[in-house]
């Protein structure tokens, strides 16, 4: 009987602090509304100006949200075949490639005052996926 009873109270605490670890999660840096709600409405904006291409080499074509993140999904037009081709004619990784990519798409994200700027600094997260044009 002890037993069964340890097992109801550690599966309550494990829920319990589940339920803080949401909270904490979702809560907002400064002001009232919860993050989570924040992006869930901000992927539901994106959402509709979707399909968008940024560039002439990128599409976002999904945007979606969990918790405190934004999830975003896009494609190249090119396939990575063509990508690993030019890389290696220009002399350049994948790694720099991947890190010249995030750094343009930070920048992009975190204009000041911007939403995604704004839910960024708040404690959000903008997450992007991408695929090649054969994946």
């Amino acid at each position: 009987m002890n037993f069964i009873f340890a097992i109801l109270l550690l599966t309550n605490i494990f829920l319990i602090s589940n339920a803080f670890a949401d909270d904490a999660e979702c809560s907002k840096k400064n002001g009232k509304e919860n993050i989570c709600s924040i992006a869930k409405t901000l992927a539901n904006e994106m959402a509709k100006e979707l399909p968008m291409q940024i560039n002439k080499d990128y599409q976002i074509e999904k945007a979606f949200s969990y918790k405190n993140t934004v999830s975003l999904w896009g494609k190249f037009t090119f396939t990575e075949k063509t990508l690993n081709n030019y890389l290696s004619r220009i002399k350049t990784s994948q790694n720099d490639f991947k890190s010249s990519w995030e750094k343009a798409a930070s920048q992009g994200l975190c204009q000041k005052n911007s939403a995604t700027y704004i839910f960024i600094t708040s404690g959000g997260i903008v997450q992007y996926t991408y695929a090649f044009k054969d994946n």
